[in-house]
């Protein structure tokens, strides 16, 4: 489990059946008969998951008995990485699930 510096929010990134991520609340801090009481949210405030998706076309020839030679070939026909999960901001949580990928050499 990696963990983010003190300095900025409290961030996880680990490995669940695949790769997570979550941004943990801010601390709160509360007064108990007049002293203070410091609680970390454990609460994540943003939590999800990242992957990729690729799709690779690929060929490969075997040469026989005077057959002129043909090159093998492997291309990348698309590739995506992905994230989606749950926001916490509001009363409600906010599910998102965004995708950025190459699509035939373009963006």
């Amino acid at each position: 489990m990696l963990r983010a510096p003190r300095w900025l929010p409290r961030a996880e990134l680990y490995w669940d059946q695949g790769a997570r991520y979550r941004l943990l609340r801010e601390p709160e801090v509360t007064l108990d008969e007049w002293m203070p009481n410091l609680r970390l949210g454990e609460q994540p405030l943003v939590e999800g998951r990242i992957g990729l998706k690729l799709q690779v076309d690929g060929a490969a020839f075997f040469e026989r008995d005077g057959i002129e030679s043909i090159a093998d070939r492997f291309e990348l026909r698309r590739g995506f990485l992905t994230t989606g999960g749950v926001l916490r901001l509001l009363r409600r949580p906010l599910y998102y699930n965004l995708e950025f990928g190459v699509l035939q050499k373009d963006f």
